[in-house]
């Protein structure tokens, strides 16, 4: 019992310390603090982070032409093999369902539409030609269903929390994969040309599942604003340091802390996660842009795109890319003039 007692103890004791571990936002915050004592000026002020939220589902949402069924028609699907799968459509449950439901109920009634033969030529043609109808609308279903995704726009919409430096987005990118599945088998089916069997496509509740687990797209997504900004913040700091500030005639080591505090403060603990940062929005970004480029113009998820949804054209992107070459150039600067001020003997 007493080696229980210890052994819950010592795991206790891991997770508190690990819950401890500094984050960026402290890491930022200390480093930039070291530099200031350095450099003997005050500590640069907070800067804000204001990240765009993914819009409201209102506002993204397509308008589908409603097409029903008439009673004699039913009889027709009856014979199908349709009348079990209509019905439960026409239920309450069903009529409640989600837009992910909706579209996979849809999917299969045209792969059973197509699956149906009748021997009566006017049977024929109207079978094919509901079947036509339901394709003409599946990318406007499909597009309602993404934004529509509860789990998909709590990933989309950028948490205020900074992602961990060892998080893998490989579950997302899996969840991702597979929506796009299904975005491509939609947008075939649609062409004029398809009038074959509509394929199987893979489960979408395991990948949805993933996406409301998995918080790192959110994290993702704010990190990069996060890093950005401080980023900045700390170019600024170094930018605006003289010649004197870094590196005084009277004090030749005052230039060596400098490096130091960079080194251990910046290379040690920040660049580590700013290189995770790098990695991570380079393998889903190229998902992202094909996901979520619309179908029609939308002028409400316009902002969201450009800042997020761009692939490696996303504003968010460059802007942090702008914002570390700033700050390695602020450093360079300053580093080469002290060397010149104070050449090694």
């Amino acid at each position: 019992m007493a080696v229980r007692g210890t052994a819950l103890a010592m795991v206790l004791a891991t997770t508190l310390l690990a819950g401890c571990e500094p984050g960026p936002q402290s890491q930022f915050d200390t480093y930039q603090t070291r530099v200031s004592s350095v450099l003997e000026r005050p500590a640069p002020a907070a800067v804000p982070v204001t990240p765009i939220p993914f819009p409201p589902q209102r506002d993204l949402q397509l308008t589908i032409p409603d097409l029903r069924v008439g009673l004699l028609d039913m009889l027709t699907l009856n014979r199908c093999g349709l009348g079990a799968l209509v019905a439960e459509r026409n239920s309450p449950l069903g009529r409640s369902a989600d837009h992910f439901s909706r579209l996979d109920y849809e999917w299969q009634l045209i792969q059973r539409l197509d699956a149906c033969h009748s021997e009566d030529p006017q049977t024929r043609l109207w079978l094919a030609d509901l079947a036509r109808q339901k394709r003409a609308v599946l990318s406007a279903r499909f597009w309602n269903a993404l934004v529509s995704s509860q789990e998909l726009r709590r990933a989309l919409s950028p948490r205020p929390a900074p992602l961990a430096p060892d998080a893998s987005l490989v579950e997302t990118r899996q969840a991702l994969l597979t929506l796009l599945q299904w975005r491509d088998g939609v947008l075939a089916a649609e062409t004029p040309r398809s009038s074959k069997a509509l394929p199987s496509l893979p489960p979408l509740t395991p990948a949805l599942e993933s996406l409301y687990r998995d918080r790192g797209l959110a994290r993702l997504l704010y990190s990069l604003e996060l890093a950005t900004a401080r980023l900045n913040q700390s170019a600024q700091q170094i930018e605006q340091a003289s010649l004197d500030d870094a590196c005084p005639a009277t004090d030749s080591n005052r230039a060596v802390r400098l490096r130091g505090a960079l080194g251990h403060y910046y290379g040690g603990a920040i660049q580590p996660w700013l290189t995770g940062l790098d990695r991570q929005f380079r393998a889903t970004a190229p998902l992202l842009e094909r996901l979520l480029t619309p179908l029609t113009p939308q002028p409400a998820l316009s902002p969201w795109r450009q800042r997020y949804g761009l692939g490696l054209q996303s504003q968010a992107w460059l802007a942090f890319r702008a914002a570390s070459l700033r700050h390695a150039h602020g450093w360079q600067r300053i580093l080469a003039a002290c060397a010149a001020r104070h050449p090694a003997p």
